[in-house]
């Protein structure tokens, strides 16, 4: 685990690896689907769990490069937003694909950068695989329907996040509230 204690006091030129004079690799920010360095020359080191040894550095952005990133993200939102639905599913799909192709390859990052073996990464890529089926069925969820007479509802607020509350028979009871997904709503919980 690495603890920085003052962030501008790390240092700037990359590590050397100890058994050759090539300089460590450094994992740079990504953005509008595309890699890049960022304004900041700071960097901190990730170590490979299972043997201690630094195998790469992280680029540390500075609040220049978070407020690009999130620029980025809020000037996308709204051409994702407008995306039908199906296509949004399309999208889903594809990556859900990538990610079978690729779930040695990710296996083996989780490995190296989180020391885990490679029999347990392999299931962490699975349980993410799960997530992401799940939100490739969301067009069936969004429809917002619900049944008479009973006490569970569904129904889908403006945002277009899935959400459902099952009642109780006594007001005093809180609501079980749930997401699907992890997009936040403005609305607030449903009552009765």
């Amino acid at each position: 685990m690495t603890i920085i204690t003052n962030p501008h006091a790390l240092p700037a030129a990359p590590l050397q690896d100890e058994q050759s004079s090539n300089p460590i690799a450094v994992v740079a920010h990504w953005s509008n689907g595309a890699s890049f360095a960022g304004t900041s020359d700071r960097t901190a080191p990730v170590h490979d769990p299972a043997t201690g040894k630094i195998t790469k550095q992280v680029a540390l952005a500075s609040p220049e490069d978070a407020d690009a990133v999130i620029a980025a993200a809020a000037a996308a939102a709204p051409a994702w937003g407008s995306l039908s639905l199906a296509r949004r599913t399309q999208v889903l799909f594809r990556f859900r694909e990538l990610l079978n192709e690729r779930k040695p390859e990710a296996a083996e990052l989780i490995t190296s950068e989180h020391g885990k073996v490679l029999s347990d990464a392999l299931g962490e890529v699975t349980r993410g695989q799960e997530v992401v089926e799940f939100a490739c069925g969301l067009a069936h969820l969004l429809k917002g329907s619900f049944s008479e007479n009973a006490s569970t509802k569904s129904m889908s607020p403006p945002s277009g996040s899935p959400s459902a509350w099952s009642g109780s028979s006594r007001r005093s009871t809180s609501r079980r509230w749930c997401r699907c997904g992890s997009s936040p709503s403005p609305s607030p919980p449903a009552t009765r």
